[in-house]
């Protein structure tokens, strides 16, 4: 048997015999290569796999910034909204729309002169908080407003 170039492994010397050289050369086989051809097929399958692996990853991200872009534009969306609504409610918050609703829709009108109620001073004496809350001929023997706002002197009515 020949390798592959057409020439064998070792050839005897010409001083040697034939039968001298059969004794001590053995012919080998070829190699045939499987080893080789074995790892290349491992290498071929596992960039395959990794340029599949790459394609679904790719997939991944595409899906997510699909995902993240929908999202962006929901809160562009919201965020016109919600500027929209602000201005709504300055505009329905403002005086001169309350005051035209007052007047126009409920009847009301504007006073010519606005006149402040205050209290007396002496509106939260104890005694005069008393007397309000019992009967008007209660200790202080106050019968009107007018007398339970009066001032009271020494216990005397």
């Amino acid at each position: 048997m020949t390798p592959r170039g057409g020439r064998h492994a070792l050839q005897p010397a010409e001083s040697v015999g034939a039968a001298e050289a059969a004794t001590y050369l053995e012919e080998v086989a070829p190699r045939t290569g499987r080893g080789l051809r074995t790892l290349g097929t491992i290498s071929l399958v596992s960039v395959v796999a990794a340029l599949f692996g790459l394609a679904a990853i790719n997939a991944l991200i595409v899906e997510q910034q699909t995902m993240v872009d929908s999202l962006s534009s929901d809160v562009a969306a919201a965020q016109v909204s919600n500027e929209r609504l602000r201005l709504e409610l300055a505009e329905l918050e403002a005086p001169q729309r309350i005051v035209a609703e007052a007047t126009d829709r409920l009847g009301m009108v504007v006073p010519e002169d606005i006149v402040y109620l205050t209290p007396p001073n002496n509106v939260l004496d104890p005694s005069i908080v008393d007397a309000a809350l019992g009967s008007p001929s209660s200790a202080s023997g106050a019968s009107t407003i007018e007398d339970l706002a009066a001032p009271t002197v020494g216990g005397d009515s």
